[in-house]
């Protein structure tokens, strides 16, 4: 019995190889899985080794496998090591990785818990062959349980999470749209109104931000009504809990020039007056984009 238990558990081991030495060349070739899915896939092995030392389940197995451990704890060592080299190369596969690990640390969290509720219904501190102690075994099981699914958890909500690759292009976009403002208000002060509207005309200097970042973008005229406010907020966060495990931008810019970001975990968070400044609007900026706004000007006339 105990020989027909170890191989069904390497079969589930030597599938999950397989699988990854065998997968298709274009699907290797995805996006690399970010630092939180190979977190993930690298503590939860570790931690269900040391919740078990801690509740004792090691000394209950020792005795009822027939098999020498030490060869076996080498091979699985070897076989989650290759796992985890190979799904380096796909995010996916990092997080199929990690929710197999996950399996196995539910299995033995289970196994945890049957043996230590077990002895404390039979009203002894020991099973045979070996005692039992479920003042360690229950606490331990029920830590490595609620671990590992956060553990998992955290694999499948990162998974396509990628904020920092449109970050600078994104806070160059936001200082050319800034400039394409301020340019426009220095051209309309000498309106016979006196009136500066708070959204420069359509054009395609200006239209072009909005077309990439029109979904997070507010602009709000500020209270004389001449100037205006810029709101760059976040993208996606992986939902509640792990959006505090990651950090985006959030800008706000002005006819100042001053661009001022934070970082923030949710979405909608807007930055507020008094953040730090980041990037500042300069005099080249403006003048760039005082010469488009001519141009389109006199494109429009003609």
């Amino acid at each position: 019995m105990g020989e027909r238990r170890i191989m069904r558990k390497f079969g589930i081991v030597r599938a999950v190889i397989l699988i990854l030495l065998f997968s298709p060349a274009p699907a290797l070739a995805n996006q690399p899985p970010g630092p939180q899915i190979l977190l993930a896939e690298v503590l939860i092995l570790p931690v269900m080794i040391l919740l078990s030392l801690i509740g004792g389940t090691y000394a209950v197995r020792k005795v009822s496998q027939d098999e020498r451990p030490h060869r076996r704890g080498i091979l699985l060592v070897l076989g989650a090591i290759l796992a985890i080299l190979v799904s380096a190369a796909h995010e996916g596969l990092g997080a199929v990785v990690a929710v197999v690990f996950g399996i196995i640390a539910l299995k033995r969290g289970g196994e945890m818990l049957m043996w230590g509720f077990g002895a404390l219904k039979r009203k002894q501190r020991e099973t045979e062959p070996v005692g039992v102690s479920p003042g360690r075994m229950i606490p331990a099981g029920i830590i490595l349980m609620l671990v590992t699914l956060f553990l998992m958890g955290m694999a499948a909500a990162f998974v396509g999470y990628w904020p920092g690759i449109d970050q600078n292009r994104r806070e160059r976009a936001l200082v050319e749209y800034m400039a394409s403002k301020m340019a426009y208000i220095r051209l309309s002060e000498g309106d016979a109104d006196g009136v500066v509207p708070s959204v420069p005309p359509e054009g395609p200097l200006t239209d072009r931000f909005f077309d990439h970042y029109g979904d997070i973008v507010k602009v709000v005229s500020d209270e004389g009504g001449e100037g205006f406010i810029v709101y760059v907020l976040p993208g996606e966060f992986p939902f509640f809990p792990y959006n505090y495990l990651t950090a985006q931008p959030s800008y706000r810019g002005d006819e100042t020039g001053d661009i001022r970001m934070i970082y923030v975990h949710h979405s909608d968070r807007l930055c507020p007056e008094d953040a730090p400044v980041v990037l500042t609007v300069n005099d080249e900026d403006i003048e760039r984009a005082m010469e488009g706004l001519t141009e389109e000007k006199t494109g429009e006339d003609t």
